[in-house]
């Protein structure tokens, strides 16, 4: 059974994930960075879900969704913490410090940009560091 981590402040893995999914993983459901962090180097899970938007004040307002990049230029203004991304960049340098493997990744977020940004940062890593 691969051990799995699902960073999520509110979407239940239960839910999104399904049900053959759970009985064949170990899926540990982190809420926030510290909750990740502390999970991550537990656990060194075979594979890592993020979420970009942890805490409400990462998330984008409404008159933003529409337009990728507006909602790109707000959230890069606001400068936030302890994102989906921050965890991710967290992820690679203990993996490379601890000289473990970079699990599978994959981003669920809701948030366009916020995913992009930490698939495309984690997608650029791993090719050129391998």
């Amino acid at each position: 059974m691969s051990l799995v981590i699902w960073l999520d402040d509110f979407r239940n893995p239960d839910y999104h994930l399904g049900e053959h999914y759970m009985k064949v993983h170990e899926v540990h459901w982190c809420k926030n960075a510290e909750e990740f962090k502390t999970k991550f180097a537990a656990l060194l899970p075979t594979a890592v879900h993020f979420d970009h938007d942890l805490l409400p004040e990462h998330y984008t307002p409404k008159e933003y969704w529409g337009e990728y990049d507006a909602s790109a230029k707000y959230q890069a203004s606001k400068g936030h913490k302890d994102t989906g991304y921050d965890c991710a960049l967290w992820m690679l340098k203990y993996c490379r410090e601890n000289k473990v493997s970079i699990p599978y990744y994959t981003s669920h977020s809701a948030n366009p940009v916020g995913r992009d940004r930490i698939l495309s940062m984690l997608n650029w890593e791993t090719k050129e560091n391998v």
